[in-house]
């Protein structure tokens, strides 16, 4: 007996045929996968959408003393103000915070004494609520003529005092020699820290009347002064 196979037999075979096939091929694990569409990757923060809100932002360098005068005004006074320095506006790197007065309109000051010769960038930056923002930047074109921060020397009648600050941590050695180069005493020989202040003094009364020189000696810098004794 010959069964006649219909045309709609054939296409509800073929589709079942199909079904089972497709179900064979993806193994079923008993796990769901989603995709948050707010990922992203860990370690990240997204850009802040506001800035700080500086009603003024000024830069200087003050060339005698030898640091960046940066003064702002602005009415978001919470949290603590992070002062960020660069040299190519594109890495920052933190030099300093300052806490927020907590006034309607707070006036801040910061003394920058991290910088390299040319343009230098400064921003400021706060995080508020998770999330961080930033002001606008600051551009100043600084000179540096050498390693030493400051080297003063004031005559205070009796004596002569020496004020020293160097930029960078290193081996410092302060030496009076007289006009024809004999070493005459050693003031200073130690380490010295960023931006660290020193005081010495020369007693006028322990030496002859005549003319000096005041050798100043780092890892990486060497300078001299001239003085004269009564």
């Amino acid at each position: 007996m010959i069964t006649k196979i219909t045309p709609l037999f054939i296409v509800i075979y073929l589709l079942c045929s199909i079904e089972g096939i497709a179900q064979k091929s993806i193994p079923k694990t008993g796990e769901e996968y989603t995709i948050e569409e707010t990922y992203q990757p860990e370690g990240e923060k997204a850009e802040a959408s506001t800035s700080i809100n500086t009603s003024s932002f000024d830069s200087k360098f003050i060339e005698t003393d030898n640091f960046v005068h940066l003064e702002w005004k602005t009415s978001k006074n919470k949290g603590v103000f992070i002062i960020e320095h660069s040299i190519d506006d594109e890495i920052y790197n933190e030099i300093g915070t300052t806490n927020a007065i907590g006034f309607e309109d707070g006036h801040y000051i910061f003394e920058a004494r991290e910088f390299e010769p040319g343009i230098n960038f400064y921003r400021l930056k706060q995080e508020i609520d998770g999330n961080y923002l930033y002001s606008e930047t600051q551009a100043v074109s600084v000179s540096k003529k050498d390693d030493v921060h400051i080297l003063k020397l004031r005559d205070e009648g009796d004596k002569t005092k020496i004020q020293l600050r160097v930029r960078e941590k290193q081996q410092v050695v302060i030496q009076l020699f007289d006009e024809e180069g004999n070493l005459e005493k050693e003031l200073f020989n130690q380490f010295m820290d960023v931006n660290e202040i020193i005081f010495r003094t020369i007693s006028k009364e322990e030496y002859e009347a005549g003319t000096y020189f005041i050798l100043i000696k780092g890892d990486n810098f060497k300078q001299s002064k001239k003085i004269e004794l009564p």
